[in-house]
């Protein structure tokens, strides 16, 4: 009695875990690759379908698909692109940062390299030969 459902493969991990969650249907799957988890969002009608009994469907699915899934409703949708923004917002400043870092570093290496040669001309023109 039990039923099989056949999922057909996607090397797209977004198209491959919106098949993973048929029959519902999906509006959105928001990756995040690195962490390997996704933030699906479906239909306020078709949460209780993506989700499944005791959260079978979304346990199923994230074990076919290797990805934590997140599903929400599309209700909620704002907040999810709102915290992503807020997320890559975040992720750029810390690159920026970095960056400046990275420059600020370079920087100071170049000055004190500079200051050494100047250092090891000076006393080879003082060195008596």
């Amino acid at each position: 009695g039990e039923k099989i459902d056949i999922v057909v493969y996607s090397e797209s991990p977004d198209e491959f875990i919106a098949k993973a969650l048929a029959p519902s249907e999906v509006d959105k799957v928001i990756l995040d690759a690195e962490a390997k988890s996704c933030t699906v969002i479906v239909p306020d009608a078709q949460l209780s379908l993506a989700i499944g009994n005791r959260g079978q469907n979304a346990k199923l699915a994230a074990k076919l698909t290797g990805y934590k899934i997140d599903i929400k409703p599309a209700s909620e949708a704002a907040e999810v692109y709102e915290a992503l923004k807020a997320k890559e917002e975040q992720a750029a400043a810390e690159a920026e940062t970095a960056e400046q870092t990275e420059e600020t570093a370079a920087e100071e290496t170049a000055e004190s390299q500079a200051l050494a040669n100047r250092n090891y001309s000076f006393l080879v023109q003082r060195s008596p030969h």
